[in-house]
């Protein structure tokens, strides 16, 4: 509201730029945080579509911000010389009525579950009919098993307390945790720089998922939608459409990107994530050739190129104008690649990276994954037009096109979450870890996550390195008293 207040009643260009700056970090600190708040309270039948309510948030406040504008246009009778202001001031309002709306929100049960909080966790969960008491004691459970996993497992991002007792017990070693993972403090020793090195650890620990996540941030740059969508005007002046053509054709960019967005909610949980992710990209490979084919059609029909500078000019003269087939093409490519563009990418972005993302590090990454969306964002709209004059603006469509075709490498690679638990989705992905039955399970009879054994013998022996850090074992904890470590594996009939 701040911001908003600032661009509203700023006197300099100045002011107006640093309201506008802050109004930009408010977004994008919405976006990570709606995402990864919705993914971990959502059940996972309906995760989907309730993660992809962020986009049909976006384009509701889209056409509503349009309409606004055209009502208080040059044209109209409410028209004065601060009306923009008002239209900057308004964005304040609901500023408010988002502020007051998350003090109700709950805290998510997952955060709290990595924060020792269970109790808080279990009440949250109840308050968001998360399921039964049994439902909820069996997501709690695996929530844990994420929690302690990674830490009793992972070599790579644990280190030993320099124990010398061979056993504990599970209490014991449960406070041990809590002590490591409490937030540390700036005046511990170590402070932030230790906390920043053990995300990084975590970070390291599950490149993997991250590689993935921050890849569907670049797919959806290379389908060049963010380029698309914010200068579909000047397409569309390009492509000889006239004022009152482009008004409707603006109008009607919104409608179709609220009924991709509808579409997407209706069947991502239905049809998979991969095949809507495989479906907007293909529908967007063929609205960029279609582009280019309609600007192609001019160079067939005059025998010469657009001039792109008289053509960027409001008082284009008629005779500047393409034929009426560059303007029926150009308008078509732009409407259906905004439908394609949110049955895939635009809306699946949010969805696919925050389920492939551990718990641990799903804020951190879903920044990640945002800073990169926004970073090729502003390099792709930066090149548009230098593209455009330098290999003509049906050459540019051809490169778009070919370039949004790499993105199927990605969707082949990317695995299939739909109707799975965030829990679920980690173990199968994490590179450290596979599920082993124990004979005396974790306290509620669920399996145990061990770590992938670097040597396995005949005999069931493995050898670990000393780095590892405490190993649960059924209901007991081993701790290294040596340089190796050794044990064996237990079967699955075997008790504790």
């Amino acid at each position: 509201p701040s911001a908003a207040t600032l661009m509203a009643l700023g006197q300099s260009f100045f002011v107006v730029l640093i309201g506008r700056f802050f109004v930009g970090m408010g977004a994008g600190i919405g976006l990570v945080n709606f995402s990864t708040y919705t993914s971990e309270i959502s059940p996972p039948k309906r995760r989907g579509a309730l993660v992809v309510c962020q986009e049909l948030c976006q384009c509701i406040g889209a056409i509503l911000a349009f309409l606004a504008a055209v009502s208080l246009g040059p044209s109209t009778e409410h028209a004065t010389e601060n009306a923009w202001r008002w239209l900057l001031g308004a964005a304040g309002l609901v500023g408010v009525v988002q502020g007051f709306g998350i003090l109700l929100l709950p805290e998510s049960p997952r955060w709290l579950m990595f924060r020792y909080r269970e109790e808080r966790a279990r009440e949250v969960m109840r308050k968001l009919g998360m399921g039964s008491t049994a439902d909820i004691d069996q997501q709690m459970a695996a929530i844990r098993r994420e929690r302690d996993g990674d830490k009793f497992l992972d070599a790579r991002t644990v280190s030993s307390n320099g124990s010398d007792e061979s056993l504990c017990t599970a209490e014991d070693e449960t406070a041990h945790s809590r002590k490591k993972r409490a937030p540390l403090r700036a005046d511990e020793e170590g402070g932030w720089v230790k906390r920043v090195a053990l995300q990084w650890r975590e970070i390291r620990g599950h490149r993997k998922q991250m590689l993935m996540a921050v890849g569907c941030a670049v797919a959806g740059n290379l389908t060049f939608g963010p380029v698309v969508f914010p200068l579909s005007e000047d397409i569309l002046r390009l492509a000889g459409v006239g004022p009152l053509g482009r008004f409707w054709a603006g109008l009607g960019i919104g409608l179709m990107k609220l009924f991709g967005v509808l579409l997407t909610m209706s069947t991502v949980d239905v049809f998979g994530r991969r095949r809507l992710l495989f479906v907007g990209n293909l529908g967007t490979c063929c609205c960029h050739l279609l582009l280019s084919v309609a600007f192609l059609s001019h160079v067939l029909y005059t025998g010469h190129s657009i001039d792109l500078n008289a053509s960027y000019t409001h008082d284009q003269p008629a005779e500047l104008l393409p034929p009426s087939l560059t303007a029926v093409l150009g308008s078509l490519g732009v409407l259906l690649f905004m439908l394609a563009w949110n049955v895939g990418w635009a809306s699946m972005i949010y969805v696919v990276a925050s389920e492939l993302l551990p718990s641990r590090i799903r804020g951190v990454g879903m920044s990640m994954v945002e800073v990169t969306f926004w970073v090729l964002a502003f390099v792709n709209g930066n090149t548009m037009e230098r593209l455009f004059l330098n290999i003509t603006p049906q050459g540019t469509f051809l490169l778009y096109a070919c370039l949004n075709a790499l993105c199927f490498v990605l969707i082949c690679v990317l695995p299939e979450n739909t109707g799975k638990s965030l829990e679920d989705i980690n173990a199968a992905l994490s590179p450290h870890t596979r599920h082993h039955t124990a004979g005396s399970n974790d306290g509620d009879g669920v399996k145990m996550a061990w770590p992938a054994p670097a040597d396995q013998h005949n005999g069931g022996a493995v050898e670990m390195a000393q780095k590892v850090g405490p190993v649960c074992v059924g209901k007991k904890v081993l701790h290294k008293q040596s340089r190796v470590l050794q044990y064996d594996m237990m079967d699955d009939e075997t008790s504790d």
